[in-house]
């Protein structure tokens, strides 16, 4: 049995998708494709047919996934959509008040919730984008905000149902996603995202700076693309008193910046801080789930 380039793009997708127990449709597949070309969807529909006549895969109700896997994760994979379109919506309504900080400019969804898999025991996990120099003011008002509404993840929570877990916050013009973590894992979450507001082409930006994503999956970074296209923005005028106001928010920042730092340094583990990225990682199985991947793939190939 031998596999050529194309087959392995498509039981790649089926690969890392089981870690998940999440079967696939074939126009998914073909979206999803690990594959730094874009095969078309004829080619995709053939491999299908001899890997699935291989016995490497099998189908049900046009649900594609890793032979050894239950049939039941069709009926749960329904089953978690609703309940990830359920939190979608109640992270939109829970949200909207911090849309009225002015520095925030797009709020995106990740994780479990973004990719259709989520459990009624999920947290939310939020990646904020803010204006240059405004990170730190933003998530202290966010943290504020949250822990009034009583919808904070905290980081010791043992229960976290619809918590809230903003894990990722960038400025505008430091959305890259650092060397060290581009992968596919994180490939998936940043395609996967569902932009719950967005201002001056912030989410268009985010995708242009992690264009790396198209090495792992060109057709699903298309796609993305050609979905959130660049719109024209309106440049607004700055007089003295703007100036002024922006020198003494930077200072503001900054201070947040290094006081915020300070007081997690102890708790710090291999999240990464700076001025103008914080990602952190309070439940991380990146590793576990690539593992799992490599696995699922040296059986085969």
């Amino acid at each position: 049995m031998e596999l050529t380039q194309i087959d392995k793009a498509v039981y790649g997708v089926l690969a890392y998708t089981n870690y998940f127990q999440y079967p696939l449709l074939d126009s998914e597949i073909f979206l999803k494709q690990h594959s730094k070309d874009i095969i078309s969807s004829e080619k995709i529909n053939q491999s299908l047919k001899k890997i699935t006549a291989y016995k490497l895969i099998a189908c049900k109700n046009r649900y594609y996934f890793i032979k050894d896997t239950t049939h039941r994760s069709i009926y749960n994979r329904n089953q978690r959509e609703r309940t990830s379109i359920s939190k979608l919506n109640y992270a939109q309504s829970s949200l909207a008040i911090i849309l009225k900080i002015p520095w925030l400019k797009s709020l995106i969804a990740t994780g479990s919730v973004a990719a259709g898999n989520a459990i009624k025991e999920d947290d939310i996990d939020i990646l904020i984008i803010t204006d240059k120099n405004r990170l730190w003011i933003v998530r202290l008002l966010v943290i504020v905000i949250l822990e009034l509404k009583g919808i904070r993840r905290r980081p010791n929570d043992k229960t976290y149902a619809n918590k809230i877990c903003f894990n990722m916050i960038l400025e505008a013009g430091y959305e890259v996603i650092p060397v060290e973590n581009q992968n596919i894992f994180t490939a998936y979450e940043l395609l996967q995202t569902k932009v719950l507001y967005d201002d001056n082409n912030c989410y268009h930006n985010f995708l242009t700076q992690n264009k790396w994503v198209a090495q792992f999956m060109a057709n699903w970074y298309k796609t993305k693309l050609t979905n959130y296209p660049k719109n024209k923005i309106k440049k607004t005028k700055n007089n003295l008193l703007n100036i002024s106001l922006k020198i003494l928010l930077n200072k503001i920042n900054y201070f947040l910046y290094q006081t915020q730092r300070f007081y997690m340094s102890h708790r710090r583990t291999n999240e990464l801080v700076n001025l103008h990225q914080a990602l952190f990682h309070p439940s991380n199985v990146a590793d576990k789930i690539l593992t799992a991947y490599r696995l699922s793939k040296k059986s085969i190939y």
